[in-house]
C-alpha cells in the first residue's frame, strides 16, 4: 500500500504507454473541409473583394481569430487609398481592430476621431459608425458635436451617435438602451431609424428579459414588406435569453429568418445571416453552406457580402460545437481520487497522536517534504495561471525568477534558522514569546484569513477555469461540485493528517509535472518539431520587455523580482504551512536542504508552465477554430491550457492531465486543511480556551479541518467579483495578507526595540495598504507591487509606533 517514487513513476508511464495511442475527440459538425472551405471564402474576398466587402471579410477574420495577413493588407490599402472619402475610414477601422497594442490602435482610432471632429467631411457619417462599432463614445472625441447632433433631427447620423453614447458609461448604456428599444417599437420614426435602432441593439447586446419581450413582440408584429423587418428580427433573435430559446416568440424570430434567407433575394438577408452567427445551431448548416458553394448566393446584387456572412456564420457555430471527455478519461480522474482516498485510509492507521498527525512524528524525509513544499506553493492556481500570464503579458514574470538565489540566501540563512531554534507546532509561538498574545492572536486572524481566502480562491479557479472549460456543466451546478472538491479533500486529509498530506502532495507533484511535460510534447507532436513552434520574436500584444522597477507598470522584470522576493520571504517567514514542513524535519540542515528542493522544483515547473503559454498560443493560433466562440487568445488566456487538455491530448491521457490540476488543487487545499487546523488547535483552543480541548485531541483536530473546509466552500461563491486575470486575482485576494503576516515577524525577530503595540499597528497600516492598493490602485500602484508596498508601510509604520512608544515610556520615567 505505501507506494515508493519508483511505483510512482511506473505507474504514469503504463498509463502513458497504455492511452498514447488513442486519439482526441474529433470534430463532429462541422467538417474540416467545410471549415476550410469557408475560411477559403472569406480569404478571397479579403484578397480580392470589393473595397467595403473587404472590410466586411476582415473584420469576421479578426473575429474569428484568422488575423494573418490582414494588418498587412489593410496597409497596403491604407498607402493606396487612405485618403479616399469613405473607404479611409473603413480601412482605419480595420487597422484599429487589428492593432496589436494600445499604441496602435490609438493612433487608428484617433485617425477616425478627427473625420468625426470635422462635421463638414462628406465621411462624416462613416466615421461615427466606426466609432460605435469600435465601442467609442463620440462624447470622448468631441462632447460638442455629439451633442448638437443630438438635439439636432432624427436621422442616421443622430442614430449612430445615440449609439455611440451608450459607451459613455454603464448609466448611458442603459439609457440607450431603453431609448433604442422605444424607436424600434414606435411607429412615429421612420423605417431607416427603426432599422438601425434595431441593428444597434444587436450589436450591443446584452438587454433584459422585459426589453427582449418588447423587442420580439415587435418583431412578430413587424410587416414583412417593411424595410425594418429582418432587423427587427435579427436582433430579438440575437438578444433571446439562453433560457427562452425554445420560447414561441424566439421560435417565431428564427423561422421568420430562415423563412427569408430560403424565399427572397433581399440585401437586408446580409443581417439575418449574421443572426444565425450569433445564435445558430447544427441544422442551420445545409442552408448555410449552400450559400457559400454560391447555390443560393447567385441571387443577390451583394453576393460578395452575402458569402462572407454565411461563412462567418460557419465558422461562428463550429466555434460553439461541444467537446467531452471520454470515458477513459472519467475513468482515470476516478481512479486517481480512490487512489487518494486510499492513502488517507492508511496512514490513518499511523497517526497515534496529535504530533504524528500534525507534523508527521517530525520525522519526514526532506525530500519529500520539499516536494510537498513545492507542491503546496504552486497549486492549481500557479498551474492554471502562469500559462495564462504567458500567454497574455509575457516572459517579464519568468525572468524575475533570477532572484532566487537570493531568495534561498535570506531564507535558508536568516528565517529557516529563526525557527528550528524553537521546539513548537506553531509558528506563531515565536510571536506570543516575544512580543505578548496580541499579536500572537493577529498573526493568528491574519494566517486563517489568508489560508480561507488562498483555499477559496483554489476552488474557484479549479471550477471556474478549469473545470468549465474541461466539462460543459451549466454554472449552477459549480457551488455542488466545489462541495464535492473540498469533502473528498477533507476525508483524505482528516483520515491521514500530515503524512498522507505529504504523500499525495509528492504524488501529485509528479503528475503536475508530468502534464506540462506531455503538454509540450503533444504540441511538439502537432507540428512535427520541438521547436518550429516556438515564438522567433517578441509578440506584439505584450507589453514592451524592460528591466526597470516601476510601480505604475503592471509587468517589468524588476517588479517581477521585487514580488517573487518579498512573496518568498514572507511566506517562508510567517506562513505557518511553510514552517510546518521545516519543523517537521530533524535539524536545520534538513530544513534548508527541504527549501532549497521546493526552490529548485518550483524554478523547473514555472519554467515548464512558461513553456505550456507558449505552446498554447502556437496550438489556438494555427486552430482558432478551437477558442470559444467570440473570444481571442488574449481574451480567454487563463483557459488555454484546461481547454487543450480537452481537444488536444489524446484520449486518456487528457484524464491524466485533468487530474494533475485536481491534483494541484487537492494538495494545497489538503495542505491549507491541515495548517489551518493546526493554529485553530495550537494557537486558539489550547491558548485560550483550555476547557474546550477534547479529552481526544486527535478527533477534535479532524473535526476543526471539517469546519475549515466548509468556510472555504462559502467563501469561494464570491471570490468571482474581483477583476483582473487569474493571476491578479491571486496576487488581489490570496496574498492580500502575506505582507501584514510578515510585519509581525519581521518586527518580532529583527527589531529589538519593537512593541507590542507599535507591531499590531504596522501589522494593521500593512493591511489597510494592500487593501487600498488592490481594490484602489492608490496612488497608481500596480498588482505585482501591492505586496512590496504593504510591507515597506508595515515595517516603517511598526518602527515608528514602537519607538514612539518607548520614547513616551521614557519621557514618562
Amino acid at each position: 500500500m505505501n507506494l515508493g517514487y519508483r511505483d510512482v513513476c511506473l505507474f504514469l508511464v503504463l498509463l502513458f504507454l497504455i492511452f498514447a495511442g488513442c486519439s482526441a475527440p474529433e470534430d463532429r459538425v462541422v467538417s474540416g473541409e467545410l471549415r476550410q472551405e469557408a475560411l477559403e471564402q472569406l480569404q478571397s474576398v479579403l484578397r480580392s473583394g470589393q473595397k467595403w466587402e473587404k472590410v466586411h471579410a476582415a473584420e469576421c477574420l479578426l473575429d474569428l481569430g484568422y488575423s494573418q495577413g490582414v494588418t498587412d493588407i489593410f496597409r497596403e490599402e491604407e498607402t493606396l487609398s487612405g485618403t479616399e472619402y469613405y473607404y479611409r475610414i473603413g480601412i482605419w477601422r480595420v487597422l484599429a481592430r487589428a492593432a496589436a497594442s494600445p499604441a496602435e490602435k490609438q493612433k487608428w482610432v484617433d485617425s477616425v476621431s478627427s473625420v468625426f471632429s470635422k462635421p463638414e467631411l462628406p465621411d462624416h457619417l462613416h466615421a461615427t459608425e466606426s466609432l460605435a462599432k469600435l465601442g467609442i463614445s463620440p462624447y470622448r472625441v468631441s462632447p460638442s458635436i455629439a451633442d448638437s447632433i443630438l438635439n439636432s433631427s432624427h436621422n442616421s447620423l443622430w442614430l449612430y451617435v445615440l449609439w455611440g453614447k451608450a459607451y459613455s458609461g454603464e448609466e448611458e448604456m442603459n439609457q440607450v438602451k431603453s431609448k433604442l428599444l422605444d424607436i424600434v417599437c414606435s411607429k412615429k420614426e421612420t423605417d431607416t431609424i427603426r432599422r438601425l435602432a434595431a441593428y444597434a441593439l444587436r450589436n450591443i447586446k446584452n438587454i433584459n428579459d422585459e426589453q427582449w419581450s418588447a423587442l420580439a413582440d415587435a418583431a412578430c408584429n413587424e410587416p414583412d414588406s417593411s424595410r425594418a423587418y429582418t432587423y427587427i428580427l435579427s436582433s430579438a433573435f440575437v438578444n433571446t435569453p439562453a433560457d427562452s430559446l425554445v420560447s414561441p416568440l424566439a421560435v417565431y424570430c428564427k423561422e421568420a429568418l430562415l423563412n427569408e434567407l430560403s424565399n427572397s433575394g433581399k440585401p437586408e438577408n446580409y443581417e439575418a445571416l449574421f443572426a444565425l452567427a450569433e445564435k445558430g445551431v447544427d441544422e442551420d448548416l445545409p442552408l448555410l453552406t449552400s450559400f457559400v458553394r454560391e447555390e443560393t448566393a447567385a441571387m443577390y446584387k451583394n453576393k460578395e457580402d452575402i458569402a462572407v456572412a454565411a461563412s462567418n456564420a460557419i465558422l461562428r457555430i463550429d466555434r460553439r460545437q461541444k467537446y467531452t471527455l471520454h470515458g477513459i478519461d472519467w475513468g482515470v480522474i476516478v481512479l486517481y481520487g480512490i487512489g487518494m482516498l486510499l492513502v488517507g485510509f492508511y496512514y490513518s492507521r499511523k497517526a497515534r497522536n496529535t504530533e504524528d498527525y500534525l507534523l508527521g512524528g517530525r520525522t519526514m524525509r526532506p525530500f519529500a517534504v520539499g516536494l510537498s513544499l513545492f507542491a503546496t506553493m504552486v497549486s492549481s492556481l500557479s498551474y492554471l495561471s502562469y500559462p495564462g500570464e504567458m500567454i497574455l503579458n509575457g516572459p517579464a514574470f519568468f525572468i524575475g525568477m533570477i532572484i532566487f538565489p537570493l531568495i534561498y540566501y535570506i531564507v535558508g540563512w536568516f528565517l529557516i534558522p529563526k525557527f528550528m531554534e524553537m521546539k513548537a507546532t506553531s509558528a506563531y509561538e515565536l510571536l506570543e514569546k516575544r512580543l505578548g498574545l496580541g499579536v500572537r492572536m493577529l498573526a493568528t486572524f491574519f494566517f486563517l484569513t489568508l489560508r480561507f481566502l488562498w483555499m477559496a480562491t483554489i476552488i474557484y479557479a479549479t471550477i471556474n477555469t478549469a473545470l468549465v472549460a474541461i466539462v460543459d456543466i451549466p454554472p449552477s451546478y459549480a457551488p455542488y461540485i466545489s462541495v464535492f472538491l473540498m469533502l473528498l479533500t477533507i476525508t483524505y486529509t482528516s483520515l491521514g493528517g500530515f503524512k498522507a498530506v505529504v504523500t499525495t502532495d509528492v504524488i501529485q507533484s509528479i503528475v503536475l509535472w508530468s502534464g506540462a511535460f506531455l503538454t509540450i510534447f503533444v504540441v511538439s507532436m502537432h507540428f512535427n518539431s520541438l521547436t518550429a513552434w516556438l515564438p522567433d520574436h517578441y509578440l506584439e500584444h505584450w507589453s514592451p520587455l524592460r528591466w526597470g522597477a516601476d510601480v505604475q507598470q503592471r509587468t517589468t522584470i524588476g517588479n517581477a523580482m521585487v514580488m517573487l522576493l518579498v512573496w518568498f520571504i514572507c511566506t517562508n517567514g510567517s506562513d505557518q504551512m511553510a514552517v510546518q514542513r521545516y519543523l517537521s524535519t530533524k535539524d536545520l540542515r534538513a530544513a534548508r536542504h527541504t527549501f532549497g528542493i521546493s526552490l529548485i522544483a518550483t524554478f523547473v515547473v514555472k519554467i515548464f508552465l512558461a513553456v505550456v503559454g507558449l505552446a498554447m498560443i502556437a496550438y489556438f493560433t494555427a486552430n482558432p477554430h478551437f477558442l470559444d466562440d467570440g473570444q481571442s487568445i488574449t481574451g480567454q488566456a487563463d483557459r488555454l491550457f484546461p481547454k487543450f487538455i480537452l481537444i488536444g491530448l489524446p484520449v486518456g491521457i487528457s484524464g491524466l492531465v485533468a487530474s494533475g490540476i485536481f491534483a494541484a488543487a487537492m494538495s494545497s487545499l489538503s495542505s491549507g486543511l491541515n495548517s489551518s487546523s493546526s493554529v485553530i488547535n495550537e494557537d486558539i483552543l489550547k491558548r485560550l480556551t483550555p476547557r474546550l480541548v477534547s479529552a481526544n485531541p486527535l478527533r477534535q483536530v479532524k473535526k476543526i479541518s471539517v469546519l475549515v473546509g466548509i468556510i472555504a466552500i462559502l467563501l469561494s461563491l464570491v471570490i468571482g467579483n474581483v477583476q483582473g486575470n487569474l493571476l491578479d486575482v491571486v496576487v488581489k485576494v490570496v496574498n492580500l495578507l502575506v505582507a501584514p503576516l510578515f510585519v509581525l515577524f519581521f518586527m518580532a525577530i529583527f527589531v529589538p526595540f519593537a512593541t507590542s503595540k507599535g507591531t499590531i499597528i504596522g501589522g494593521l497600516a500593512s493591511v489597510a495598504m494592500a487593501i487600498v492598493a488592490a481594490f484602489w490602485q492608490f496612488m497608481g500602484i500596480t498588482v505585482l507591487w501591492i505586496m512590496p508596498s504593504a510591507l515597506f508601510v508595515g515595517i516603517v509604520v511598526g518602527v515608528i509606533a514602537s519607538l514612539s512608544e518607548k520614547l513616551i515610556r521614557s519621557l514618562s520615567h
